[in-house]
C-alpha cells in the first residue's frame, strides 16, 4: 500500500480531518526548526562532538545513560537490547535517531504544544487514505 504524506497540518481542525482521512496513520508534531524529520542526535547542535561520527556519540551517551538508568526507572532493558535502551533514554531527552510518532493526532499535537512556546504548532502525518 503507498504511503500519503502529509507535510503541513497546521490547524487543529484540519488535524482532526487528516485523522479522519488516513488510516494506519502516524503523526508527529514539530516546530518550523526541525520539521524536516532530522533525528535529534543528527542535527547541527550536535555536530561539535568529540566522536568520530554521531553514532559513535549515541553509543557513548547510551553507556553513561546505562549506568544511571537503575536510579531513574524501576526495569532496565536487557543490556544488548539496544532499541530499547534508545526508546528509554530519548524519554529524557537525549539524542538518539529515533523520532517521536504517535497514532493519535491529538496526542501529537498536545505533546508538541508542551515543547515549544510557538504560537502555532505543526504537523506531520504519513497514513494510508481510508
Amino acid at each position: 500500500m503507498p504511503m500519503d504524506p502529509i507535510d503541513d497540518i497546521s490547524t487543529l481542525k484540519h488535524a482532526v480531518e487528516v485523522g479522519q482521512t488516513l488510516s494506519h496513520s502516524w503523526f508527529r508534531g514539530t516546530s518550523g526548526v526541525h520539521g524536516d524529520l532530522t533525528p535529534k542526535v543528527f542535527r547541527p547542535e550536535f555536530d561539535q562532538t568529540p566522536f568520530k561520527t554521531k553514532l559513535a556519540y549515541e553509543f557513548a551517551l547510551m553507556e553513561d545513560f546505562k549506568r544511571i538508568a537503575p536510579s531513574l526507572v524501576d526495569q532496565t532493558p536487557a543490556e544488548d537490547e539496544q532499541i530499547e535502551w534508545m526508546f528509554l533514554m530519548q524519554h529524557p531527552g537525549a539524542p538518539t535517531r529515533l523520532l517521536d510518532w504517535t497514532e493519535s493526532v491529538l496526542v501529537a499535537s498536545t505533546l508538541q504544544s508542551m515543547r515549544t512556546e510557538a504560537q502555532t504548532v505543526r504537523f506531520g502525518a504519513c497514513g494510508v487514505k481510508s
